[in-house]
């Protein structure tokens, strides 16, 4: 399976259960990845959002948490889940440039 934008990926965290995560970037061994929820008090954060039941091979609907984007080894990326389309990832960065332009700055 090649890397690239939108491939969503298992991710076990030390000292935490595995999630569901949407590579957002990649550089040689980095990856730089978004994580996924089913909860459904983060679905009206500012900057999140909601996938459908089967986008990008998940199962439940989920919401993409903009707030929680890291970068690993590409190595620590688990089993893969499915692609998201072109247009989410647009959405995905939109939300990221929003959380930066009104929180962070």
């Amino acid at each position: 399976m090649k890397l690239q934008t939108g491939n969503i990926y298992w991710i076990n965290l030390k000292g935490s259960v595995a999630h569901p995560h949407v590579v957002i970037a990649h550089e040689g061994e980095a990856v730089t990845v978004c994580a996924l929820t089913t909860n459904k008090n983060k679905q009206d954060m500012p900057g999140n959002i909601l996938l459908s039941e089967g986008e990008g091979g998940l199962k439940e609907r989920s919401i993409v948490d903009i707030s929680k984007v890291f970068s690993i080894d590409k190595l620590e990326l688990g089993e893969y889940v499915g692609q998201l389309a072109e247009h989410r990832l647009s959405e995905i960065q939109a939300g990221i440039d929003f959380l930066e332009k009104s929180f962070l700055n």
